[in-house]
């Protein structure tokens, strides 16, 4: 193993001498003369090349300048919990304390995803509880878009309704900046889940289809193609 070592090494001296830079030459060297002794038994030795110290000081001043940079960033994000500036969800303390409460028992949230068999993520729809498919999917009639069985608010870590219908939301916004759905000005869904939006591409698939039959049909009756085909 020692012997092992000590020949990557030299060859890494030797193959790329002129990549290296002298202080990792010099560690190198170090490290050389040490497995050496080892190998001789005057010394015990274990781990790899330790980083130079500028490395060390270059990775952590390269740290707190990302820790800076992403606390700019953050400066004016709005949690989706607890809607107040300078944190994302995922780092609110309430939804932590929620999250803790729900594991002890103190709570009951349900997550919107599950795994099938093979580990792999599926979506759980709010309305029904099948997995495969979200709310706008669902199939099932609803005459109450308060009243969801199936889903878990993250503002008050409860079921049975999400954030836009939750007793804790003030406003019954889901806009933390502010907004609106652009296709119906509801505050209560996004534009991908307004009903009017379903609807008019409904319309718009059924208009399609009712060309595509018409031209269809007047292939079918054209004199022109008829007789072609006749001859």
């Amino acid at each position: 193993m020692i012997n092992e070592s000590i020949q990557n090494l030299e060859s890494m001296l030797n193959d790329e001498s002129g990549k290296l830079s002298k202080s990792k030459k010099r560690r190198i060297i170090m490290r050389l003369s040490k497995l050496k002794k080892g190998l001789r038994g005057e010394v015990e030795i274990g781990g790899q090349i330790q980083k130079s110290i500028k490395t060390i000081k270059r990775e952590m001043k390269q740290k707190s300048m990302n820790s800076s940079i992403s606390l700019r960033k953050n400066s004016n994000v709005v949690c989706l919990c607890c809607r107040k500036k300078g944190h994302q969800m995922s780092d609110c303390r309430y939804y932590k304390q929620t999250n803790e409460e729900a594991e002890n028992g103190d709570n009951e949230i349900n997550s919107i995803s599950e795994r099938n068999a093979s580990g792999k993520e599926v979506f759980k729809c709010f309305l029904c509880g099948e997995l495969g498919h979200t709310l706008k999917d669902c199939k099932k009639p609803r005459n109450d878009n308060s009243v969801l069985p199936f889903a878990s608010c993250f503002r008050c870590g409860k079921t049975g309704h999400i954030v836009a219908f939750c007793p804790n939301n003030e406003t019954g916004s889901i806009y933390p900046r502010g907004g609106s759905c652009n296709i119906c000005g509801s505050v209560k869904h996004l534009a991908r889940n307004c009903d009017q939006q379903i609807s008019k591409t409904n319309k718009n698939k059924k208009s399609i289809e009712g060309k595509n039959k018409e031209k269809m049909n007047i292939g079918m009756d054209d004199p022109d193609l008829m007789w072609n085909e006749a001859m």
